[in-house]
């Protein structure tokens, strides 16, 4: 969420209960929604005129699966990553075609097993780059049991692409040239 704020985006964000609301809106999200008390696609929809959201991330499954797909707009991506209210229903791949739509899903073991030592040195060559403003970097205790496993987030405000325009570049090995 911070992330997509920094660059830019309208971010809206789905709680469980109304406990999570002030965490997720202090963290950045432009509109929380309740996805326990009301079908956040309405609102969504509402929200952007008709039009949708570009990017559903969805962590839960179950309980926002449909309606994450149902408040995609054309050429939307839905990337499911978790599925802590249950694994969803199987999906009809033949509703995405009236709008071009796309699911994903995305387990990080896939990636880390692959890259082992990339994946290592990544996080610390991209987190000074996630410093706020005024170069502090801050960050926000997530109370165990919200997702967040208890662990200590970095907080976004803005990333200055000016002075540090690829924080990895150099950290990283040079992926060789593709040959003709």
């Amino acid at each position: 969420m911070q992330l997509a704020k920094a660059a830019g985006a309208r971010v809206f964000a789905t709680v469980s209960n109304d406990a999570k609301a002030g965490l997720v809106k202090d963290n950045g999200a432009d509109t929380v929604i309740n996805y326990a008390k009301e079908k956040f696609a309405d609102e969504v929809l509402r929200l952007t005129d008709g039009r949708g959201v570009d990017l559903v991330l969805d962590a839960v499954g179950k309980p926002t699966f449909e309606e994450g797909i149902r408040c995609l707009a054309p050429f939307g991506h839905l990337i499911l990553y978790g599925r802590s209210g249950g694994a969803p229903d199987p999906l009809n791949v033949f509703t995405l075609f009236p709008k071009s739509q796309k699911v994903s899903g995305f387990m990080l073991p896939s990636v880390t097993r692959g890259f082992p030592t990339r994946c290592a040195r990544a996080p610390t060559a991209a987190l000074p780059s996630c410093a706020t403003a005024d170069s502090r970097s801050t960050s926000q205790d997530v109370p165990a049991g919200s997702g967040g496993r208890g662990a200590s987030l970095p907080r976004i405000e803005a990333v200055d692409r000016k002075a540090d325009p690829d924080p990895v570049k150099g950290s990283l090995p040079e992926r060789p040239p593709r040959s003709p």
